[in-house]
């Protein structure tokens, strides 16, 4: 089933699902998304937060959606969890060096049937109210919101894994973590079956991969840093991805990957260490590996967090300037593109 997300010109909001604790990270998530998709926090943009017992971000958060600067405005709020998409862990992902953010380590091609790490994805909890109350988790297989009042959704990065490195598994996970997964599944399943607009970012696109049947893997991991993305043949003609430069670099960071081509899929673009950096299903459902939101700003915010956790905290400043040499607007541009398309 296909479902149109609206007709032209009823500028419908678009949701962003949040899968962080708000007061965090989650709020300058926020903000990111809204500056890059020319979106107001609270009109255009509306937010579903799917960890239970919690409010989202306010509505009246400030946004620099009208400003350009990578230099200032971001909020001072910090994470107190782990990485993007997974715990806390002593696996370092292939570091780049100081020349331009590339390291020598390049991502092996993979077989799409190679599974061999299998996802968990926990189980069913508590019934519980998500967002800010127009949202009811009513029951298992039920979508909580109504696909026809947004544009499109678009699904959050997130301090939690879904569990293919070593001491995860779902014993190790706390009752939110597991009714998480399961929300953001169930809501997944529904917009794969609606091939409604979607745009997963890194946790987001790895939600969208399992609810579809495939499987994560810890094989490609990637700390902070700004590999090279390339646009494949079907990410040069894709209507979403074509508007991109062929190559361009993209901000990063997470433990875990998809461990194959999902099937019924497509691939857009793939990266230096992580193969599968684009990924579409159907004709409007879009996974990103890579973080489009981030700005330089917004990476500085994440080393500032994050350090220890992808590379020792000795190395920071390099990391940093690693960082800052990146030019990630054309990957930043993917946002605007993606609310401009399904506006």
């Amino acid at each position: 089933m296909t479902l149109r997300s609206q007709k032209p010109g009823s500028h419908k909001p678009f949701l962003l699902v949040v899968c962080r604790q708000p007061g965090t990270i989650a709020d300058d998530e926020l903000n990111m998304v809204a500056k890059w998709g020319g979106l107001e926090v609270g009109t255009t943009l509306q937010t579903l937060n799917v960890l239970p017992g919690e409010e989202p971000p306010e509505t009246n958060v400030e946004t620099d959606a009208t400003q350009g600067n990578d230099d200032g405005g971001q909020s001072e709020t910090r994470a107190t969890q782990g990485n993007d998409d997974g715990r806390q862990s002593e696996t370092r992902a292939a570091q780049g060096n100081d020349d331009g953010g590339q390291g020598e380590t390049r991502a092996p091609q993979i077989d799409p049937k190679d599974t061999e790490t299998e996802a968990k994805t926990g189980e069913d909890g508590a019934q519980s109210t998500a967002g800010n109350g127009r949202f009811q988790w009513a029951g298992a297989g039920e979508c909580p919101v109504d696909l026809h009042d947004f544009a499109g959704v678009i699904i959050s990065g997130s301090p939690y894994s879904y569990g293919t490195q070593p001491g995860s598994d779902d014993e190790f996970k706390t009752p939110a973590h597991l009714q998480m997964e399961r929300h953001v599944l169930e809501l997944c399943r529904h917009l794969l079956d609606a091939d409604f607009p979607t745009l997963g970012i890194c946790y987001g696109m790895q939600s969208l991969a399992i609810a579809g049947g495939a499987a994560l893997c810890a094989g490609f991991p990637e700390d902070l840093q700004a590999p090279w993305v390339r646009l494949t043949p079907e990410g040069m003609r894709d209507g979403l991805t074509r508007s991109l430069p062929q190559r361009f670099e993209a901000y990063v960071g997470h433990s875990e990957s998809l461990a194959g081509v999902p099937e019924g899929s497509v691939v857009l673009a793939t990266g230096d260490f992580c193969p599968l950096q684009i990924v579409r299903w159907g004709h409007n459902v879009y996974g990103t590996q890579f973080h489009p939101e981030i700005t330089t700003a917004g990476m500085r915010i994440r080393i500032d967090t994050y350090g220890d956790t992808y590379y020792p905290a000795d190395e920071k400043a390099r990391v940093q300037a690693r960082c800052d040499r990146a030019d990630v607007r054309a990957a930043n541009h993917l946002i605007s593109e993606f609310t401009r398309r399904y506006r």
